[in-house]
């Protein structure tokens, strides 16, 4: 053979793409990177991983140019990985196994994200059903993939499987209540024998749960074996999102990944992006028009307002700009509803009992919340407000609304009281489709809703008054105001100095001390201004704490709900500063000890799910709830008189009428009649009934009730005739807290229909 003719090298053939290459099917790659005929077919984007051989190449070190970068960069040493930067354990990973997916969807059914509306839309659980829950199943595509993962790594919060706890104790099921309260209380606790599965489940009946104390310790020993298969599984899930691209391509699978991502980064992370956050919320734009052509619904709409309204305050209590803009909330929760006023109105004036009126009114409270949340960041908290002094037309703009919504709130919750059972039927998240089920839903909704808007702007004027109160000292003490405005302070050397100066010099102090005088006076107005704004938001934040206290024991005994973690905390520190500020000899003011033991029971269940409740902080807060309770020797349990948060309290017993031989007698210390209601001795109004009251049955005695209107009418409507009094004679008038007045019971005529 001559020299001058070689063999033609064969061209190797390029790598089949994902979509071919995970239907097993012959890919024909395109030159110049143009997609394949079948993803052109198919109408789907052709992307290509490449695939890595042979043994990976070890990095190069070079010490010389390390030290140098180490030298340029000091505080590189302090920086924290976020999430997205973590490396895979695989050590930690729980192996997944079918049997592990399998007990990872059954514990989805007991978290709050099974609701979830790109939930209902997508197949993935169908899927993973009909590919016997495993991932290496060869008609399960990449996207299903990565989404299976997200929410494997979301349901391992719940998870009591040995891969994810590891030796140590744990429960024995999801409804293992005995494990979550220790012994119980022994005698009060039985075994569910009307269930046939054989789980280890307690059954614990609701009217006792609110006595009983989370076993804390146990719990946290949980969430701290929990973090490393946590955070291995969520890094896995990570890198898995980032090889399939899930950012890129707008499906209902991919939406509901990157949802799951940022829930999952967000967590223990306080970065101030959120890429995944940013990815979902363009897919559901993408998306939106399709849903709305096929088969969108009322409730649908309900949904995504839920959902726009979990993502406005969980960014209003970050002070992150939101993503949600009012297109948003148009285009997949309809048109906008009425002004609060108007809602306001209209559920005083409907006497029709039954959860319609609250479930129709769901939609309009969740929208008026989310729009709160982008005003309070526009106008007060946001980073552009905090460059100018505090807007007082916003300031009370804002406090009129969040008195309105708070009437709205109050007049639904009452409505949910004669609506909720004394005993939850269920503590799956999934099973909707009781009223008792529904109503605790919008219950725990409305709470949560409202007091995510209260709590942000109470701190943001905490701070602004801080802030004036150091400017006012600054002017005083020679520092100026610090705001440009007015001339510095002098002190005692330049006093001497001007004291022997020429008449200009005189002159120039006499209009500094002037300037100085002017400066201190605005100051002061503005300080003083801020503390009146700042205790109107008191009384509403103390109302809203309260608020969510109650929709916290709403919920089940035994809940997961990991994420309530930014909910709860920031109330529980804010119970105990009114109750430290009250004074540590007496009770808590406002805030008493019922409330400081459900948000205390509540980190309790929290540390089940996180580590974050063994962190230094949470457990600081935690033991002065714990000192504090001990303190009032009166355990908050103890004083729990209504055996369901958003039910009817319990009421005295009927009294026959030939036992009552007087027409006095002594009442009790705190009589609960309802969350709204509550009736205190010696209060400065009082009202006094010479017939006993039929509602209740009980005999009714001078003393003092505290109540708003709106939340008597909504409790005695679903009674009928007999929730009006029995006696003609009624002296007094009523105070209403909320409502600023009194009035007569000859208002309420419109109860008696």
């Amino acid at each position: 053979m001559s020299a001058n003719h070689h063999p033609q090298k064969r061209l190797k053939k390029p790598p089949a793409c994902d979509s071919c290459k995970a239907r097993r099917v012959l890919c024909h790659p395109q030159p110049n990177g143009a997609p394949c005929p079948r993803c052109v077919e198919k109408n789907t984007i052709c992307t290509t991983t490449p695939v890595i051989r042979g043994r990976p190449k070890k990095p190069a070190f070079h010490p010389k140019r390390s030290l140098a970068v180490a030298s340029l960069s000091p505080s590189s040493s302090t920086l924290v990985a976020t999430p997205a930067l973590e490396t895979t354990d695989d050590d930690a990973c729980p192996p997944l196994t079918p049997e592990f997916v399998s007990h990872c969807f059954e514990c989805l059914e007991f978290l709050p994200q099974i609701n979830h509306p790109l939930m209902k839309i997508t197949s993935i659980r169908s899927t993973l059903h009909d590919c016997a829950y495993s991932l290496h199943y060869p008609s399960l595509t990449p996207q299903a993939r990565v989404c299976a993962l997200a929410i494997i790594s979301m349901a391992s919060l719940a998870s009591f499987h040995d891969s994810i706890l590891g030796p140590g104790s744990r429960p024995s099921s999801l409804l293992d209540w005995g494990f979550f309260y220790g012994d119980c209380g022994g005698g009060d606790v039985a075994k569910d024998n009307d269930n046939d599965n054989d789980n280890g489940s307690i059954f614990v009946p609701w009217s006792t749960t609110n006595t009983r104390t989370a076993n804390g310790d146990v719990l946290r020993g949980c969430g701290l074996r929990r973090a490393r298969a946590f955070r291995a599984l969520r890094a896995k899930t990570l890198k898995a999102a980032w090889d399939a691209g899930v950012m890129l391509e707008s499906t209902e699978e991919n939406a509901l990944t990157c949802f799951l991502l940022d829930l999952l980064e967000q967590s223990d992370s306080t970065s101030p992006t959120r890429p995944w956050a940013a990815a979902c919320i363009m897919h559901i734009r993408a998306l939106a028009p399709r849903w709305r052509k096929y088969g969108h619904t009322a409730s649908d709409e309900s949904r995504w307002a839920g959902f726009f309204m979990s993502e406005a305050l969980f960014a209003t209590a970050r002070r992150m700009p939101m993503m949600i803009t009012l297109h948003d909330q148009r285009h997949l929760c309809g048109s906008e509803p009425p002004p609060l006023e108007t809602l306001l109105a209209s559920l005083e004036a409907t006497r029709k009992p039954g959860i319609q009126v609250v479930w129709a009114s769901m939609k309009p409270f969740l929208f008026h919340v989310t729009n709160l949340a982008r005003e309070l960041h526009l106008e007060i908290n946001g980073d552009h407000p905090r460059l100018h002094p505090l807007s007082s037309a916003a300031v009370l703009r804002y406090l009129s609304a969040l008195t309105l919504l708070q009437s709205v709130a109050s007049l639904l919750l009452a409505r949910i009281d004669a609506l909720a059972l004394p005993c939850p039927p269920s503590d799956r998240w999934a099973d909707s489709g009781s009223v008792d089920t529904t109503a605790r839903a919008c219950g725990y909704g409305i709470a949560v809703g409202l007091a995510g808007v209260i709590l942000p702007f109470y701190r943001e004027l905490q701070m602004r008054c801080v802030e004036a109160a150091g400017e006012e000292d600054g002017i005083v003490n020679g520092g100026g105001n610090g705001s440009g405005v007015g001339g510095a302070g002098i002190d005692e050397d330049a006093a001497t100095i001007f004291s022997s100066a020429s008449p200009s010099q005189s002159q120039y102090r006499a209009q500094s001390q002037s300037r100085q005088s002017s400066a201190y006076i605005i100051k002061r107005r503005e300080r003083e201004r801020l503390q009146t704004y700042l205790g109107q938001a008191h009384e509403i934040a103390v109302q809203g704490a309260k608020d969510i206290a109650r929709a916290l024991r709403h919920m089940p005994p035994v809940h997961y709900t990991p994420l309530n973690w930014r909910v709860v905390f920031p109330w529980a520190e804010f119970c105990m500063e009114e109750v430290e500020t009250a004074g540590a000899g007496g009770g808590g003011g406002w805030v008493d000890a019922e409330e400081v033991d459900t948000f205390l029971n509540e980190l309790k269940i929290l540390g089940y799910s996180l580590d974050s409740v063994s962190a230094p902080r949470a457990l600081d807060v935690m033991n002065r709830m714990e000192a504090f309770l001990k303190r009032t020797k009166t355990p908050a349990s103890a004083s729990v008189s209504s055996p369901s948060a958003f039910c009817p309290a319990s009421l005295p017993a009927a009294t026959p009428a030939s036992t009552s031989t007087s027409s006095t007698s002594t009442s009790p210390s705190s009589v609960l009649l309802s969350p709204h209601i509550q009736v205190i001795p010696q209060r400065q109004r009082e009202l006094e009934m010479d017939e006993p009251v039929a509602a209740y049955g009980g005999e009714a005695d001078a003393f003092s009730m505290s109540m708003d209107s709106a939340a008597l009418a909504a409790l005695l409507m679903p009674l009928g005739d007999q929730a009006w009094m029995a006696g003609q004679q009624v002296h007094g008038v009523l105070d209403v807290d909320s409502g600023g007045g009194g009035f007569g019971f000859e208002e309420l005529d419109f109860m008696r229909g």
